[in-house]
């Protein structure tokens, strides 16, 4: 409501359709300086359950101390009977004569659309498959998305590898409600396409390609590229798979950005993936204008937007990047630079006027300070847009046609709504300079009043500036302003033009012309609060985009009103810009170049060609458009991962987003506790932070023997047992958990598998790194048979093919059952070594051989560096551990750099 609410909210009551919601409070907002009165009141309801069957529009009616003060429509939601409204699959479609869905095949994965289905958490799908009728089980929990159509439920399953019939009935129940349909199918080829990396190729350049089959090798399979056959290498060492390692040529000609890969088995093809193809050219960034002495770094810099905006008397400069998508950014010199207004003004200065501030893998950002450079030049005036060529060092030239709007006068922080000029609409101009009097450039208290308030739009700054060198007999044109000692006299002077601005009021000059300081908008209302100034006016019909102009008095400020819309500057282009926490599992992806979404097209946002991921939100600009999408990184799914964009059914544009595993799956062996030779043993597995998990598709393997999957048990911890299998000879193996559906990163454990008579072992040694001038470790051995003393037992250090005797520290030894622990004082060993690996060895039962590391202590040296990977938005904490003897006294002592910029050290231990 735009006007003061009671406070109280029990003095209101608001029905719909007759039945009354809870008023649960009144947001006042933003107190008036003069009158203490909000310029608005927000009211928060709480809906009260429909009652109605019916769609069509219901009345809503607000009550104040029992009179009713205001009624309106709101539109009812239909309640309908769940239904299946789409099947989502590679290659289906509804055939409506038939009513049937056709083009899958048995193996394949496809995912239910259903909607206005109210109880998700007691869902079945059944299969009647001829005289069979099973169960289906979920590969992902359902999931929910808002489309124009109403809420949509995704249920993903997987179909039979082997189908008894072409026709199909699945059968969803939902508590009351059973829904049936038919699915065509076709019979499998035995293989489906698990994956392909990576999921792009850049042009002009080979690239290698790894597609991941499920199904074993056979002779005459072949990988095309469209219809071109690819040099490729297989490795079929698991019997369960095929992967096969592929070189993409160069492509020079792009006919297509989506090119299709066609595994064939002789003639026949039996999966089919897709690849992008990357045109990864060296491009500008729109520009920034940021204070002098602000942060040149943490600042997000567009790929494309509107001018950044200078005024002539601030001290602002300009930010810019250089930069690349995917192709490390080569080093690259800025020779020359144009600067040009598409009027009369065109100037050039070197290009060692662009200072470096960052160099990164695929960016380089320049600071540029052009108020400096044209205030060097009498010539330049402040005049609309400049464009900005750049001449390259490798001879390229980039432009951007819209780098920066110069503007008259101090700087005058404007926003509005709508962001764009839209003539004929209703504008809200916020001057955010502060209105308090005792505030450094605090906003006219003119500019509150409606009487000597105008706003110009389409207005031509050269036109509409007074003169800076004009100094008439009577004064400069600040004295002809109101206040001023000439005020009134512009057109008996003649300087109605020279001195534009501050004759702009005077009557006498019958108003400035059309044409050179624009055209007026009717203002509705000022409202001035503590924080801005509030101007509600109508954008004229006639105006067009461009420089504006706010007048009261002797007050001015102008601002700039980007273009309504502007012309596709590259190729569509995809990018994730915002993650949110990973339990939230949403996240916002960015198309730019993407032209204004039509009501009928249906926009698809999909996870490595297959997920639909739900769409909550979307925003829409000249430039780009916003995708707030529920985000898979909660199914346990992490690295890159293509996101792909579908309008009515046809691919635009994808990129490869990076999901961040925030907690990582560890595996443990629960049982047995010990593994002997030639035995058979049932494996007990425990994974904590584990994702969602089909036992179809869990493999464990040891030491590359698959043993299957017994059962599966899924809650805080889930737990997996094994088939029965032979534990085979005594060695060190390896046990490894993976999932077929890439819902489980690959699982690794060591185990030993011991002979029952065992030899004595080194089970630990620490520390495993000393200085070379000597120091003590502790030896642990195990499995050591019959009793040893200090005397008895013999150590010694290999170097260089030098060796030195190692003597046990007095009365470190403590023998115990089957084991002993020692500590051996490791001698000066820098005559033969500064740093490297020493082997040391036990005699005992037999000689026992394991490996140290020596450093030279004069020198320091990183030793671990975790994690390895940067947030290119910053606020990573690195642990950096170093190997010295020297004394670090404080957290002082230590510079830590990131390429040119300083890194503050937050904790020294």
């Amino acid at each position: 409501f735009s006007s003061d609410l009671d406070g109280n909210a029990s003095m209101f009551r608001v029905s719909f359709d007759g039945r009354d919601g809870v008023v649960k409070s009144i947001l006042r907002q933003s107190s008036n300086v003069q009158n203490d009165k909000p310029l608005f009141s927000i009211l928060h309801v709480g809906l009260p359950d429909r009652q109605t069957q019916l769609g069509g529009e219901g009345t809503t009616e607000v009550f104040y101390k029992g009179q009713s003060k205001i009624k309106f429509i709101l539109p009812r939601d239909p309640c309908e009977p769940p239904r299946i409204q789409s099947v989502y699959g590679n290659g289906i479609t509804y055939h409506s004569a038939t009513q049937t869905w056709n083009g899958a095949v048995c193996g394949d994965n496809i995912t239910l659309g259903v909607v206005n289905l109210l109880d998700v958490t007691n869902v079945q799908v059944m299969i009647a498959d001829g005289d069979a009728y099973s169960s289906l089980s979920f590969l992902l929990s359902p999931q929910v998305a808002d489309t124009a159509q109403g809420r949509l439920f995704l249920v993903q399953l997987r179909l039979p590898v082997v189908c008894n019939d072409s026709l199909l009935r699945l059968d969803v129940l939902s508590g009351s409600s059973n829904l049936s349909y038919f699915l065509s199918v076709n019979s499998s080829t035995g293989y489906s396409l698990l994956s392909v990396r990576p999921t792009f190729v850049l042009a002009h350049q080979d690239t290698n390609v790894t597609l991941e089959l499920a199904g074993s090798y056979q002779e005459g399979l072949n990988v095309y590229l469209d219809a071109q056959v690819l040099s490729c290498s297989f490795d079929h060492s698991n019997s369960l798979r095929t992967s096969i390692n592929c070189l993409v040529p160069a492509v020079e000609t792009i006919a297509s950005y989506l090119k299709t890969l066609n595994v064939k088995l002789n003639s026949l093809v039996v999966a089919q993936g897709t690849v992008d193809v990357l045109v990864d050219r060296l491009a500008i960034s729109a520009f920034l204008s940021v204070p002098l002495n602000g942060d040149a770094i943490n600042h997000s810099l567009p790929s494309y937007g509107g001018p950044a905006v200078l005024y002539q008397d601030s001290q602002d400069v300009l930010l810019f990047e250089l930069s690349t998508t995917y192709k490390t950014i080569p080093r690259l010199t800025i020779m020359q630079i144009n600067v040009s207004n598409g009027r009369s003004q065109h100037f050039v200065f070197s290009g060692k006027e662009a200072e470096v501030v960052m160099v990164g893998v695929h960016a380089i950002r320049f600071r540029l300070n052009v108020l400096l450079i044209a205030s060097s030049m009498t010539d330049v005036v402040a005049n609309g847009v400049y464009a900005v060529d750049l001449l390259l060092s490798n001879g390229d030239t980039l432009r951007n046609n819209e780098s920066f709007v110069l503007l008259p006068g101090s700087k005058c922080d404007v926003s509005f709504a709508p962001a764009v000029a839209v003539p004929g609409s209703n504008f809200s101009l916020h001057l955010s300079v502060p209105s308090c009097s005792n505030c450094p450039n605090p906003i006219p208290t003119s500019f509150s009043s409606l009487s000597n308030l105008k706003v110009m739009l389409d207005v031509a700054p050269e036109s509409c500036v007074d003169s800076p060198s004009f100094t008439g007999m009577f004064g400069s044109c600040a004295s002809y302003a109101v206040g001023g000692s000439n005020h009134g006299w512009c057109a008996i002077d003649g300087v109605c033009q020279t001195c534009a601005v501050s004759c702009f009021t005077d009557a006498a000059c019958g108003g400035l012309p059309s044409s050179n300081c624009g055209r007026e908008a009717l203002v509705d209302r000022v409202d001035q609060t503590d924080s801005f100034t509030a101007v509600s006016l109508r954008y004229p019909a006639t105006a067009r985009e461009g420089v504006g102009l706010v007048r009261s008095d002797s007050e001015t400020c102008f601002f700039y009103v980007p273009k309504q819309s502007k012309p596709t500057q590259g190729n569509m282009r995809m990018m994730q810009i915002k993650r949110f926490p990973a339990v939230d599992g949403e996240m916002t992806v960015r198309v730019e170049n993407l032209r204004q979404i039509l009501s009928n097209e249906v926009v698809e946002i999909r996870f490595d060609t297959s997920l639909r991921l739900p769409i909550l939100q979307l925003s829409w600009s000249p430039t780009h458009c916003d995708f707030l999408v529920r985000s898979p990184s909660v199914l346990g799914l992490s690295g890159l991962k293509n996101i792909s964009l579908l309008l009515a059914g046809k691919y635009q544009a994808s990129f490869l987003a990076q999901f961040p595993q925030t907690a990582t799956p560890v595996m443990e062996v629960v049982s047995p506790s010990r593994f002997l030779q030639n035995n058979s043993v049932v494996l007990s597995l425990q994974v904590s932070s584990a994702p969602a998990m089909s036992r179809d598709h869990l493999e464990v393997f040891v030491d590359g023997q698959s043993v299957g999957v017994a059962s599966l048990t899924q809650g805080s911890t889930t737990t997996i047992v094994t088939n029965q299998f032979s534990t085979g000879a005594a060695r060190q193996a390896v046990v490894l958990l993976r999932s077929s559906l890439n819902q489980l990163l690959e699982l690794v454990q060591p185990i030993s598998i011991e002979n029952p008579t065992q030899s004595p072992t080194i089970r630990r040694i620490l520390p495993t790194n000393i200085p070379n001038t000597g120091g003590v470790v502790e030896v642990e051995i195990v499995d050591v048979s019959g009793s040893f003393t200090a005397a008895s037992v013999v150590a010694r250090a290999l170097v260089n093919s030098r060796t030195f005797s190692v003597p046990i520290a007095p009365g470190s030894l403590i023998a115990g059952m089957k084991s002993m622990t020692m500590q051996l004082v490791v001698p000066d060993v820098s005559s033969a070594t500064t740093s490297g690996a020493v082997e040391l060895q036990v005699l005992v039962n037999e000689t026992l051989s394991a490996n140290i590391e020596v450093f030279d202590p004069q020198c320091a040296t990183v030793a671990k560096i975790s994690p390895s990977m940067l947030s290119m938005e910053g606020g990573t904490k690195v642990t950096v551990e170093l190997h010295t003897t020297q004394t670090i006294r404080s957290a002082l002592d230590l510079v830590v750099r990131l390429g040119p910029v300083s890194i503050p050290v937050a904790r020294f231990q």
